[in-house]
């Protein structure tokens, strides 16, 4: 059986924050029940996550059982993001980290079985499924110090039974590593997931203005910011510049073009800042819920720079999504960074859209 690697991020942030909902807010079919195969939950028509190892508070790593390895020093625990494991020394014999889980997932949908981590460099991953109609395995290709993906073809296996992790040291001395996730996927249905991202082909025409084209910044259809309430924030601006010489539109349009005078690639708005003061005042996460401000301060730093904002949003779900994303859409931001929420039961990546 062949192994392949990726570097880098495999579709990271969606990838990874798509699951972490899907997986929390919704319980599985057949969980629980004896006989009945639990069902992944799909984050997309190509792929699930049956492990997501990157929060405590959906990590199911309480569930695996590990090894001994108290004569090499080895020491495994839940951290932010990652399951982190290290040693003192290579084990005089045997795999430097060997654990194991009972899955009972429904696999029928997917062909291969995907771990994403880190291994110490040299070091080989042992992966061992244990399925319904045999055992499947795998050995990684000697770890080169990054983190990467190991496939393992699931050969029309239509449950996972258990999955056992076996880490082989190669060097001497102490070693790192984490493990991020386990997921399934489907190859064959990748294509599709891929080409409905793919817009080489679409046809512009009617869609974009000439060079020269000025907008009115005029509210067409009134649909996230009515003329009075662009009006109002007109008039607030006029009255701070009469005032006092600046409002905060002009001031944040004369830092965004201190930032692009630094050779700065992009400007970071950020409109999630929790501190009390601010939001008293209307400013900070305070603006997710005002969306004709948000509008006037991205339009201000739009016509001050050339280069392109990266917003930085706190929690969507919980304010006026639509509204706010329109804002972002029809400004022409670039990249748009979703926070979810915070609180002590919560601990959800961050989520970026390009």
């Amino acid at each position: 059986m062949t192994v392949q690697f990726v570097r880098g991020g495999l579709r990271a942030g969606l990838f990874v924050a798509v699951a972490a909902f899907a997986l929390w807010g919704r319980p599985s079919a057949g969980a629980g029940t004896p006989g009945i195969p639990r069902q992944p939950v799909p984050i997309n028509c190509a792929e699930t996550i049956i492990e997501p190892f990157w929060s405590e508070g959906v990590s199911g790593f309480s569930k695996w059982a590990v090894d001994d390895g108290a004569a090499h020093g080895l020491y495994i625990h839940q951290h932010w993001f990652t399951v982190d494991f290290e040693w003192a020394r290579r084990p005089e014999q045997g795999p430097a980290l060997r654990m194991w889980r009972e899955f009972d997932v429904d696999c029928s949908r997917y062909n291969r079985l995907i771990l994403r981590m880190a291994g110490p460099r040299d070091a080989v991953m042992h992966i061992e499924v244990d399925t319904d109609t045999g055992v499947r395995t795998v050995s990684s290709e000697p770890f080169a110090g990054e983190e990467t993906e190991i496939f393992l073809d699931l050969d029309g296996a239509r449950v996972i039974r258990r999955i056992t992790l076996a880490l082989e040291a190669h060097q001497e001395g102490s070693a790192v590593g984490w493990l991020r996730w386990i997921g399934l996927q489907h190859t064959g249905r990748l294509e599709d997931y891929f080409a409905q991202w793919d817009l080489t082909g679409v046809s512009w025409e009617n869609q974009l203005q000439a060079p020269g084209y000025e907008p009115s910044f005029e509210p067409l259809y009134g649909i996230f910011v009515t003329h009075g309430e662009l009006a109002a924030k007109r008039a607030e601006h006029e009255q701070a510049m009469t005032r006092q010489g600046a409002s905060r539109y002009s001031e944040l349009a004369e830092a965004a073009k201190v930032v692009a005078e630094q050779g700065f690639s992009i400007v970071d708005l950020n409109f999630e800042c929790p501190i009390r003061r601010l939001i008293s005042r209307g400013e900070g996460g305070a603006l997710m819920a005002d969306p004709p401000a948000i509008a006037k301060l991205v339009a201000a730093v739009v016509k001050a720079v050339d280069i392109q904002p990266c917003d930085l949003l706190s929690d969507l779900a919980r304010n006026k999504f639509a509204d706010v994303l329109q804002v972002f859409f029809r400004k022409r931001i670039r990249r748009i960074s979703e926070h979810l929420d915070r609180g002590k039961d919560t601990a959800f990546p961050a989520h970026t859209y390009e």
